[in-house]
């Protein structure tokens, strides 16, 4: 059930949210994005624990002409879903995958760095719009929430994420 949302949320709400809201993702023909060698690399990357060599993966993809929108949907998200794949073979355990997501988490966080206005006053401006991003309680899968307020971040929206927010925390935020 899982993975069916994941699929639902990656193929049709952030490319329909992005539509609307007009963020292009540069997924140019001629840029023939990674493969499955490059997902299955990036993986493996984050399970030794080499989080500098994952960035440098993706910036390298993106060094290639495949758009940074596209590296998150084509290379980052499908080396997310592969661990989760890796999983279920019983091939790594729940603490490897959790560290390995929390590691990919970190990939986009640092790429999303060089978004213009972020961390800096000088060049920050007052952005139009404003979302706020929630998981549940107990809820395992924020890797999508991760992705999806990147977007929305260089998009210039102004993001707040609240994983495993309760009803509670959710009320006063809102408030």
């Amino acid at each position: 059930p899982a993975e069916g949302l994941v699929r639902t949320i990656e193929g049709r709400i952030i490319p329909q949210l992005m539509l609307v809201h007009r963020v292009a993702i540069d997924r140019r023909p001629a840029n023939r994005g990674p493969g499955p060698d490059a997902v299955r690399a990036l993986a493996e990357l984050v399970l030794a624990r080499d989080t500098r060599a994952a960035v440098a993966a993706v910036e390298a993809q993106v060094a290639r002409g495949v758009g940074l929108e596209a590296a998150y949907l084509d290379l980052v998200a499908p080396a997310a879903r592969y661990l989760g794949e890796l999983w279920d073979q019983d091939r790594i355990d729940f603490v490897q995958v959790t560290l390995g997501l929390c590691r990919l988490q970190q990939v986009v966080h640092t790429l999303g760095q060089a978004v213009p206005g972020r961390g800096d006053p000088e060049l920050a401006r007052e952005p139009a719009h404003r979302i706020l991003l929630a998981t549940l309680a107990g809820e395992q899968h924020s890797f999508g929430l991760t992705l999806l307020a990147e977007f929305f971040r260089r998009a210039g929206w102004d993001v707040h994420e609240a994983p495993g927010a309760t009803r509670a925390d959710l009320l006063a935020l809102v408030r």
